[in-house]
């Protein structure tokens, strides 16, 4: 695979990509395909080494997003989250306000930041033993501030209700039920080939072959 090396602190331009080993998840770990990762003024610090987060030789980033690949065997828990933000005029100007305070040199704002507007929700179970069904809880999160202590966010931990069903290997169906009417069902499909096989050998309720 391929990855963003810094060698050294230093300017931007002295990151390096480089073909790397596919890491090898341990039992208590998922191996997620980053697909898609933002790049802000965090990723610059720990690349110049004025927000030090590790010691070089690394690759930078703290906002990736991806695709699950391979599950460890003692991981035992389904865990997933999405982050909102409303697009209200006054979610929008704090936003820019923030942008424009960062981008000018200025320390960076916490107007947006923190607003109740963001919103976490976030679904989580354990895994059965067997099957292929399991019943899921949801928790939505409001305010905080990332690495911050402080305001200390608002978590209403019994939020909604939910299932996860596999079908086969390659399709899963994500049902919800939540606060004001809110409630559905989502179809998630499985979009690149990793892992689907290990699923077959490792399900035994499901096909014994794709």
């Amino acid at each position: 695979m391929r990855a963003a090396i810094v060698a050294e602190f230093g300017p931007l331009d002295g990151i390096r990509v480089e073909e790397v080993e596919t890491p090898e998840p341990a039992a208590d770990e998922i191996l997620v395909r980053t697909t898609v990762a933002g790049v802000n003024f965090a990723d610059a610090g720990m690349v110049l080494g004025t927000a030090r987060r590790r010691e070089p030789p690394f690759t930078p980033g703290v906002e990736g997003a991806g695709i699950m690949v391979e599950l460890g065997e003692e991981t035992g828990v389904l865990f997933f989250a999405w982050f909102t933000f409303p697009e209200s005029a006054q979610a929008l100007a704090a936003a820019r306000e923030e942008w424009l305070t960062a981008a000018t040199g200025g320390s960076q704002g916490k107007t947006s930041v923190g607003s109740t507007d963001q919103r976490w929700l976030t679904a989580f179970g354990a895994i059965p033993p067997q099957g292929n069904f399991m019943s899921i809880s949801y928790e939505n999160t409001t305010g905080g501030a990332f690495d911050q202590t402080s305001p200390i966010p608002t978590t209403n931990s019994a939020y909604g209700t939910g299932t996860v069903e596999l079908i086969g290997c390659s399709q899963m169906e994500v049902t919800y039920d939540l606060p004001g009417g809110v409630s559905g069902s989502a179809q998630m499909y499985r979009i690149i080939p990793d892992g689907e096989l290990e699923c077959y050998r490792s399900t035994p309720a499901g096909p014994v072959t794709p």
